[in-house]
């Protein structure tokens, strides 16, 4: 390969000084498993793999996972079931009881710290991910489950241990704090310790629906019911139809508000996305796959029927990062069966080469922004076919200066250079 002409120290500070934000959607799931291990989940890997091609999410946290073979089996037969290392699990820790589990894209997100917050029953997980520069924090629980005031108190002293780790991040952290609450109602101690405010609010969580009330058995609030799916035992797991909002998606104070700073690094949700898949709020007491489903088609509905007691929940977040120029000159973006090459010469005038490789037929998207964030010019933007491709991109009317370009690959996996034309 051909030595890459040396950009100058000041170019390089002149590019670290006009950083701009990009931004990107997360979608984050929930799901409840079912009391999964490699073996006692064999038979529903198909359903599963039907749901998750359904949502598509970057992230999800999964509860009532039994083993780590469970994690292995659902990491290889679902997420790269087609195309291998397009997903990625955290390490899996073995508690009291069923645990928490994480898969995630690894073309979007990297995995920094996995940490366990021991209670009384189950542990509650921590995962702090990585998506550009923002950094967050996922938080995966199983609360205690029944009715009554025995296990009411067991809930609160379980979220009591949360609510104290949260209060010790820092004030501006973005958490999210996702899983099985078993929770009947907001009036509960438990919902009540995570959502109130206290002497330090650092850690208060905040539900970004507002529906504070009764849920259990209340029509009003059908339509975020998530438990139970069935209304025949089989498989283990609860019926009774869908009367309970036990799965649920809390978010830190910094998560509820755009920031409008166009070169901020944030992460806020956007609550129209919030969904129990699956229920279309005509299921009330009912099994999810009696009757016509306005949410899904029946294969699918059939599919969460299987599957699972739950339903998986899911949220999508805007995440505005630097990214475009931190990932400058690394692989990061891309996964390692994908490249994208340094352009050949550079600086150049005013023609030069971007070559790249892409492992599978995709969606490509080439393209130039200058390092205000705007977009100057699109090279390539079609379907192309597995192997390298050097393109030719002309810089004739574009003035001396650095520049970005960016490949996007089915809209996904990305990756940017910085480039410089010398007139």
């Amino acid at each position: 390969m051909k030595k890459i002409a040396p950009i100058t120290v000041m170019l390089i500070l002149l590019l670290h000084s006009s950083l701009f934000s990009q931004t990107d959607t997360l979608r984050i799931c929930s799901y409840n498993l079912l009391k999964f291990s490699e073996n006692s989940g064999a038979s529903r890997l198909k359903y599963m793999r039907h749901i998750m091609n359904e949502i598509d999410p970057d992230v999800l946290v999964v509860q009532e996972m039994m083993t780590p073979g469970g994690v292995k089996v659902v990491l290889d037969s679902v997420f790269n079931y087609l195309q291998p290392d397009k997903f990625s699990s955290g390490p899996f820790v073995d508690g009291p009881d069923t645990d928490n589990a994480i898969f995630y894209r690894t073309g979007k997100l990297t995995l920094v710290t996995n940490r366990q917050l021991a209670t009384d029953l189950r542990d509650i997980s921590e995962y702090t991910l990585k998506s550009g520069d923002v950094t967050f924090r996922v938080y995966s629980l199983h609360l205690k489950a029944s009715s009554g005031s025995s296990n009411e108190s067991r809930r609160l002293a379980e979220v009591a241990v949360l609510r104290s780790h949260l209060n010790n991040l820092n004030p501006t952290s973005s958490f999210l704090v996702a899983g099985d609450y078993n929770i009947y109602s907001a009036s509960e101690p438990a919902f009540s310790k995570l959502t109130g405010s206290e002497t330090d609010n650092d850690g208060r969580a905040f539900d970004p629906l507002g529906q504070s009330g009764n849920w259990h058995n209340n029509p009003n609030y059908s339509a975020i019911h998530t438990q139970s799916v069935r209304t025949e035992q089989f498989g283990g797991g609860s019926t009774g139809g869908l009367d309970d909002r036990f799965d649920m998606i809390l978010v830190s104070e910094s998560m509820l508000s755009q920031n409008t700073d166009p070169k901020a690094i944030s992460m806020y949700i956007l609550p129209e996305t919030y969904t129990a898949f699956g229920n279309d709020g005509n299921h009330f007491n009912q099994s999810i796959v009696t009757g016509n489903n306005s949410a899904v088609d029946f294969s699918t509905a059939d599919a969460l029927h299987e599957m699972s007691d739950h339903l998986p929940l899911y949220a999508d977040f805007v995440v505005r990062s630097n990214s475009i120029v931190s990932a400058i000159d690394e692989a990061g973006g891309l996964p390692e069966n994908y490249v994208l090459q340094q352009n050949y010469p550079n600086p150049f005038n005013p023609t030069t080469t971007i070559s790249y490789r892409i492992a599978h037929p995709a969606e490509v998207a080439l393209l130039v922004y200058d390092t205000a964030g705007r977009l100057l010019a699109t090279i390539v933007d079609e379907l192309q076919q597995p192997g390298e491709h050097n393109v030719s991109f002309s810089a004739r009317d574009f003035a001396s200066g650095i520049y970005i370009y960016r490949l996007q690959v089915d809209g996904r996996f990305e990756v940017a250079k910085k480039m410089t034309v010398l007139k």
